[in-house]
């Protein structure tokens, strides 16, 4: 800035006249007075001068830092949509690999200047499985590199550290396979490994580059996203492969269940055939009789173990299937000649286990064969009728009735001598039920019980 000229002949008078004001001639105080009322007027335009400068030179600052932080929203809008397209791949159920492949492929619109690498690190070697080029570079292979003489190198990555390269040439771990590297276009790297797993993601350029810290913060949480993501991968796999398992072993165990019931049957109806073939050869009436009957509860225990092999749960029968089996095999057995039996079915369609199954199923064998060989004996129309239903949880009612000439009066449950109706009398104390008979138009058989086994 330049002095005005009134101004410069006052520091001259300043300097050149060390005396009082009061020893210059009038000439001289009227020169240094006029001076002085130039530099007043001169004086606040410096200082307003001043003041826009330091006011420009604020705003310069506040632009720059404004210009920083839109550049910073920027580059973590761009983390943002990168972490929401992998969780959205994630939540689609997509595989770990079509993450990975998407991942890269969208990192490419943000930094499609430079390859961009998803490695795998198997013993020593690294591999590329998923890349993508810019427009202008097509390598001829995929990006591979051998670390079996950079074993620094190996040890870092194994690490899991963050591997920062500005120029390959300048970095004393790379110098093992810094021809492979330049072989490649590779000059400077960025690789980060995922902290669990042989994935590494990985960008290089092709020119010694600096590597901002928005790429690399950009990198790790990409990376650190696509770990949680393989963790979770790895999770379903270990899931799959032990449920998998656990239907293997579990159809195994059906395959042998089913055998054994198979077998069971078979070796029932071979105890029935020896019966009936060592009833052919008895002439006493009684003995013949007590054999037909132990084959007869033989061929209702085998019949169980049939239904139980043909059904879809091996655990229970269903119960109504078997009773018909039951009754249509004993009114087979029991021809009561030319005459038809009126049959009343009413059976709920229930299914229980083996243990209650079993004794319930010979107490209907044993009431329903009494039935057949002394009710009807003078009856022209006979008629049986089964009910079982329900009678609350895992409580159930079974209901037999026959139109014959029912029992004696002085009939006693709990006193009968025959072999049959005490074998009743046991299998209802195995199922922890009750029993009770009336003799109103012939005999009428109600029995409680109780499949606990059959929760569930």
């Amino acid at each position: 800035m330049t002095n005005s000229p009134h101004l410069d002949s006052y520091i001259i008078a300043l300097r050149d006249s060390l005396h009082p004001l009061a020893t210059l001639t009038e000439p001289d105080r009227q020169q240094v007075f006029a001076a002085l009322g130039d530099l007043s007027d001169y004086l606040p335009q410096a200082s307003r001068t001043l003041a826009l400068e330091q006011i420009n030179l604020q705003l310069q600052q506040e632009i720059l830092q404004r210009q920083q932080t839109e550049q910073s929203l920027r580059e973590s809008q761009v983390c943002l949509r990168l972490l929401n397209s992998i969780s959205r791949q994630k939540m689609a159920g997509r595989s770990f690999e079509a993450v990975v492949a998407v991942t890269v492929e969208q990192m490419s619109r943000y930094f499609g200047d430079r390859p961009l690498y998803y490695l795998t690190l198997e013993g020593k070697q690294i591999q590329a499985t998923h890349t993508v080029y810019p427009d202008l570079l097509s390598p001829d292979r995929p990006f591979a590199l051998n670390l079996e003489p950079a074993i620094d190198l190996w040890t870092f990555l194994q690490r899991r550290q963050t591997l920062i390269v500005e120029q390959v040439d300048q970095e004393p771990l790379l110098t093992p396979v810094a021809a492979a590297l330049h072989s490649q276009a590779v000059e400077a790297i960025l690789a980060v490994p995922l902290q669990v797993g042989t994935g590494i993601l990985c960008c290089t350029r092709s020119q010694p580059h600096t590597w901002t810290a928005y790429e690399v913060a950009t990198f790790a949480e990409i990376a650190d996203y696509l770990t949680i993501v393989f963790q979770e991968a790895q999770a379903q796999q270990e899931r799959q492969y032990a449920e998998a398992q656990l239907l293997a072993s579990l159809h195994e165990k059906e395959v042998m269940l089913k055998e054994i019931h198979h077998r069971v049957k078979n070796n029932l109806q071979v105890i029935s055939s020896l019966l009936k073939l060592q009833a052919g050869h008895i002439k006493q009436e009684g003995v013949l009789e007590a054999f037909q009957d132990s084959q007869h509860r033989v061929r209702a225990m085998a019949l169980i173990h049939e239904k139980l092999y043909q059904s879809a749960d091996l655990a229970k029968a269903n119960f109504a299937d078997y009773v018909k089996s039951l009754v249509a095999e004993l009114l087979r057995c029991f021809s009561l000649g030319t005459r038809n039996i009126q049959l009343d079915l009413n059976l709920a369609p229930v299914c229980l286990s083996l243990d209650t199954a079993l004794p319930c199923g010979l107490i209907i064998n044993e009431l329903v064969s009494n039935a057949l060989k002394y009710a009807f004996a003078e009856n022209p129309y006979p008629r049986l009728s089964l009910d079982f239903y329900s009678d609350g949880e895992d409580s159930y009612r079974l209901i037999i009735q026959d139109n014959g000439r029912g029992l004696p009066s002085n009939y006693s449950f709990q006193t009968t001598p025959t072999l049959g109706l005490q074998l009743v009398k046991s299998l209802i104390q195995q199922l922890r039920g009750t029993m009770s008979y009336d003799y109103r138009d012939g005999a009428v058989f109600t029995v409680t019980f109780i499949d606990a086994k059959g929760k569930g």
